[in-house]
């Protein structure tokens, strides 16, 4: 039986180079004669000054280094071995029989394939015949040039670097031939001009061909057959499609716990005694059988019919597509919608092998069925729960005549396995054990039932228990039990709030599929395990093989190896890596608005400022020049000013810089508050008031984001301005809505693919990652924003001609976009981040809306690189730091410089809010080109 420590080294060596130590467990129904209990055993192995028994035929035919001293002596009875005898393989009979791990390598692979050939066992000699390559009259012979290069090929991808070993993983989880067009894409895409072409040109067409013929399964094929029968290596042989579903759905089948009969594996006497000889026929019909397997392999290139039909299918599909309009929708589905959709099924049947392991039987299936490659699966099924420890440890007092261990002869380790604490053994065992039967040769595994008895418990007792209880409470699974109820608490007194998809999203994803998910796995064992395994070296191996039988050893070995081993340093540098890269995430998603919140007004702007700035001859200066750079063409002639496209965008007699106003007004909360009527006054004139009214009806707080204004300008168009970031709240609500973005803008800029299928991949991406949003709505932060707002312009009313205009900075621009969506009004937006991502959430009025959108977009600005823009944007130049060319009044006085409306007073105003140096720059930087006509 495998024993819980063992399974930590089997998935240390998860992706294998060629040659490398290979991990083996014999299930307990293929254990054959050696375990039979009615063969005699009358040998006696000494190693070690550990005696064991074996029977003298059997050890003829397997053991090698016995076979002389029994021909010399057929009555001989004993034999003394020394663990150090290179060719003492006696050890490693035994730990396979007794279901534990060995390890298969260059050295014992031509021993255990004649241990496999006699015993009848195919699985270990397929695994064995891997390195039979390398022996020559049964010597280990040296690899050759191509093996030793396949090998370098192989071991650099699996060392070199995370994205490597996360593509190893994914081609785990849908195939290889998936994982290899995808990764091809990422080289092809870059190389097309479909990516920049607004039709599908030819480049496209056929440069993208390529990768979905890999799809093919016949173009993986020639890899395996290159791979298998050159080099020996079975990396790529015997891949289905999907193979990750379908060894998840085959487990989840053996470890159904709703069964009452024990699983039995019977042997008759017949079977014991002619099982060489069944072997022999065994293998002379898998020689056949094999043989035209091989022949249907290299003629179609299939491992079976049903892959050689799926792959013409394929090919015919593929080459269809290619010659119509819909082949990049085809392509996108295969990039993009089928690999999110296959990890995505992984997760719930992981998710569901989670829930099943609660069940003992299951448990006890899953150990019965021997199959521990997966550490995934492995972390669910031999890691005991913190409440089954916490309930055996106040109930493991229990009768002696009912319980099978009595409470003086066991231990219970962290992992809730059983120790037998008697002299005469060293055996290790688990409750969900099995037992063989010494009048007839059956295994029967079961659970046995405990019976609770008196507590008689002295102190050291005392201080485990409540040791387990703090564990207990503290645990993953407590913790993921009390968020459940707290959600399933949460929907029934909020049901008014949820509708019935966001109720059944949070049913389905979160309580019946993440939360045993996360209850069960461990996660820091996955990162280690899974992305980090370390191949061990041949002494290390022989030193594990020696304490094979002496697993509390060993279990310490393993935990102390990542944590002094200097071959662990990749593993925990990569894993500072990975936290840094979450860190980073997290940080450059606050960033944005923490640190560009608009600056205040200077509180008192007027004439005399004015008049000041006049007297200064260098202050003036920059001024005048910007004045005899326009009026240099004289003697009447009509001078042209070619400006920047984003000065011609009018709203009736509204100009572009007048809005921006409009948009900076709605951070200041007073409607007679100065430093609002001078900007006014400013941008509009002195008598502003005349055609611009304050309208006091717009919903206004300092603590949350419902400042919002209201202006009617020549009682034609309404005006609604939205305002930007400006307090805690309001960081919190850009973190809400546009986290998701930040991360994907990141991804775009290191995978070429993502902005290769911008559209498409937004789109769906904004689904999945803004999913939880939507969940949980009715306390969305950003949602009761955009309800007050919504309500507000929703309420305005309209008539005699009339418009509302949505304007806004910053999140208040995202936010101006939004309403615009649900509302069908024109949006303007200042420094805004793009909305593509979060549209897939709200109720479009039309869907041609966004073709209005007019963003302006100062260069620099990080923000308004968040998302994916739509509409139209205007760059405008700004060289003066992120956070410079994000405010709002350097957007303002950059508006006014373009497009020929730097006034006195405009330059007043812009050098007492932002200086004189940075009213010099942007004055040289943005006056208009101009010729004489």
């Amino acid at each position: 039986m495998r024993r819980s420590s063992e399974y930590v080294q089997s998935e240390m060596r998860s992706i294998h180079t060629l040659f490398d130590p290979i991990d083996f467990v014999l299930k307990p129904s293929q254990i054959s004669t050696l375990s039979c209990p009615s063969v005699p055993t009358d040998l006696e192995f000494v190693i070690d000054g550990r005696s064991y028994r074996c029977n003298k035929g059997l050890a003829r035919s397997v053991f090698t280094n016995v076979n002389d001293q029994l021909n010399n002596n057929p009555k001989l009875d004993k034999i003394v071995l020394s663990l150090d005898d290179p060719k003492c393989y006696f050890q490693i009979i035994q730990c396979m029989l007794a279901g534990e791990v060995i390890t298969i390598n260059e050295e014992n692979a031509n021993f255990l394939n004649n241990v496999a050939t006699t015993l009848g066992n195919d699985e270990l000699r397929l695994k064995t015949e891997i390195y039979l390559s390398r022996y020559k009259n049964g010597d280990l012979q040296p690899a050759k040039w191509y093996q030793q290069a396949l090998n370098l090929i192989f071991s650099f991808f699996s060392n070199i670097s995370m994205v490597s070993r996360i593509f190893l993983f994914l081609c785990e989880l849908i195939g290889y031939a998936i994982g290899i067009a995808f990764i091809f894409n990422l080289f092809m895409v870059p190389l097309t001009s479909g990516i920049i072409s607004p039709t599908l040109s030819d480049s496209f067409r056929y440069g993208l061909m390529i990768p979905y013929f890999l799809f093919n399964i016949n173009i993986v094929s020639l890899i395996e057959i290159i791979t298998f029968y050159i080099c020996k290596s079975n990396h790529f042989i015997s891949q289905i499609p999907f193979p990750k579903h379908i060894q998840l759905l085959k487990l989840i089948k053996k470890v159904w716990p709703f069964c009452n009969k024990p699983v039995e594996v019977q042997f008759s006497e017949l079977e014991l005694s002619s099982a060489p000889m069944l072997s022999a026929n065994k293998n002379d019909q898998s020689k056949k059988y094999n043989d035209v397997k091989k022949k249907f392999f290299l003629y179609t290139g299939q491992h079976n019919v049903y892959n050689a039909i799926l792959g013409l299918i394929l090919t015919i599909v593929c080459i269809f597509f290619i010659f119509t309009e819909v082949f990049r929708y085809v392509m996108v589905f295969f990039t993009v919608y089928l690999p999110t959709f296959m990890v995505a099924t992984v997760i719930i049947l992981y998710s569901f092998l989670a829930i099943l392991s609660i069940f003992p039987k299951a448990r006890t299936n899953f150990i019965e069925n021997g199959d521990f490659s997966d550490p995934f699966v492995n972390s669910m099924y031999f890691t005991e729960s913190k409440w089954s420890l916490l309930l055996h440890r106040l109930f493991k007092k229990f009768k002696k005549n009912s319980n099978p261990y009595n409470n003086n002869d066991i231990t219970t380790n962290e992992e809730g396995f059983v120790y037998e604490n008697n002299n005469n053994s060293n055996n290790k065992t688990n409750r969900n054990s099995i037992s063989i039967n010494a009048n007839s040769p059956t295994i029967i595994i079961n659970t046995p039932n405990p019976t609770p008895t008196n507590l008689n418990l002295n102190f050291h007792e005392y201080e485990t228990i409540l040791k387990q209880i703090f564990f207990t409470i503290f645990s993953k699974a407590t913790a993921g039990f009390i968020i459940a109820i707290g959600l399933l608490l949460m929907i029934i007194i909020e049901h008014d709030h949820f509708e019935p998809s966001q109720a059944i999203l949070i049913f389905l994803i979160v309580i019946f599929l993440l939360i045993p998910l996360m209850s069960s796995i461990n996660f820091p064992f996955l990162i280690h395990q899974r992305f980090f395994f370390q191949t061990y070296s041949e002494s290390q191996v022989k030193l594990q093989d020696k304490w094979m039988h002496n697993s509390r050893q060993r279990v310490t070995w393993l935990k102390s190896w990542f944590t002094w081993s200097k071959d662990a340093t990749s593993i925990r540098v990569s894993r500072i890596i990975f936290i840094i890269f979450y860190i980073i995430v997290g940080v450059g998603s606050i960033f944005p608005a923490m640190i560009f919140k608009q600056e205040d007004l200077v509180d008192d702007f007027n004439n005399t400022f004015t008049r000041n700035i006049k007297s200064n001859p260098d202050l003036m200066k920059p001024y005048n020049d910007y004045l005899k750079y326009q009026n240099k063409y004289t003697n009447g002639n009509k001078t042209i000013y070619l400006m920047n496209p984003v000065c011609e965008i009018k709203v009736d007699e509204l100009t572009i810089y007048q809005l921006s106003a409009l948009a900076e007004a709605s951070y200041q909360y007073e409607n007679d508050d100065p430093t609002l009527h001078s900007m006014l006054s400013v941008f509009f004139g002195e008598n502003w008031n005349t055609t611009l009214q304050i309208i006091d009806d717009a919903p206004k707080s300092e603590i949350s984001h419902s400042n919002v204004r209201h202006f009617i300008y020549k009682d034609r168009i309404h005006i609604v301005s939205i305002r930007g970031t400006a307090n805690t709240v309001d960081v919190l609500a850009d973190v809400e809505l546009w986290a998701s973005s930040f991360i994907m803008n990141i991804l775009s800029s290191s995978i070429p693919i993502f902005n290769g299928y911008v559209s498409d991949f937004r789109t769906f991406l904004g689904y999945a990652m803004h999913l939880p949003r939507f969940m949980f709505k009715p306390f969305s932060l950003i949602n009761g924003y955009i309800n007050v707002i919504n309500k507000f312009v929703s309420n305005i009313q309209l008539g005699n001609g009339t418009e509302i205009i949505l304007v806004g900075h910053s999140l208040g621009g995202g936010l101006a976009k939004l309403i615009s969506t649900m509302t069908g009004y024109r949006a303007i937006s200042y420094s805004g981040p793009g909305i593509q991502a979060l549209t897939a959430f709200y109720q479009w009025k039309d869907d041609h809306i966004a073709q209005s959108f007019t963003n302006i977009v100062p260069n620099l600005d990080p923000v308004s690189g968040v998302d994916t823009a739509t509409g139209s944007s205007f760059l405008i130049p700004c060289d003066a730091g992120m956070i410079a060319c994000h405010n709002i009044i350097r957007t303002m006085c950059m508006l006014s410089t373009l497009c020929n409306n730097l006034t006195l007073n405009t330059y007043s105003f812009c050098i007492q809010n932002l200086g004189s140096d940075e009213m010099i720059a942007i004055s040289n930087s943005g006056r208009p080109y101009s010729y004489i006509s």
